[in-house]
């Protein structure tokens, strides 16, 4: 009983780690996102501002501890299977952040009205970095939290 408990006093120390792994990793995942919408538009969209991305957002650092506690609540209390489960979540989150920006950048195409020299402005302030970030979590949420439910139905139809 009392090795149960321990387990989940980890949970504050994983929402810190995960917080302060946001600060490593968030300038790499908003030069993904710059090149999705360079890419997704084929070079339609010129990114005007400068690229000095020092901090993260408050709703990209607070998502991201929440999300990395409930995957490992999640973890703790199913064992079955993890692996698959993460790496699912970790496909479904590349993929949504691949669609959202198709779609933002798209977007951001059509609705422009200042064009020049057949380019879209678009500068880099204006793009919902932690938008994007917070849906891909979602989306991969969702994803980990159905193949939880599917591997878990799995075994016990099994046994």
């Amino acid at each position: 009983m009392k090795t149960k408990w321990r387990k989940y006093l980890l949970l504050p120390l994983i929402f810190i780690l995960s917080v302060v792994l946001t600060f490593i990793f968030q300038a790499q995942y908003k030069y993904l996102v710059l090149r999705c919408y360079l890419a997704f538009t084929d070079g339609v969209i010129m990114l005007a501002g400068k690229t000095w991305f020092l901090f993260p957002g408050g709703s990209m650092m607070l998502s991201f501890g929440v999300f990395c506690t409930s995957i490992s609540l999640i973890l703790f209390k199913r064992k079955n299977g993890s692996a698959l489960k993460i790496f699912t979540a970790i496909f479904a989150f590349f993929l949504a952040t691949f669609i959202v920006c198709f779609i933002k950048s798209n977007n951001e195409v059509s609705g422009c009205t200042s064009f020049r020299n057949h380019r879209a402005i678009v500068f880099i302030n204006d793009v919902p970095f932690d938008t994007i970030f917070v849906a891909s979590l979602v989306v991969s949420f969702l994803v980990f939290w159905l193949a939880d439910i599917l591997i878990s139905r799995r075994k016990q139809e099994f046994f």
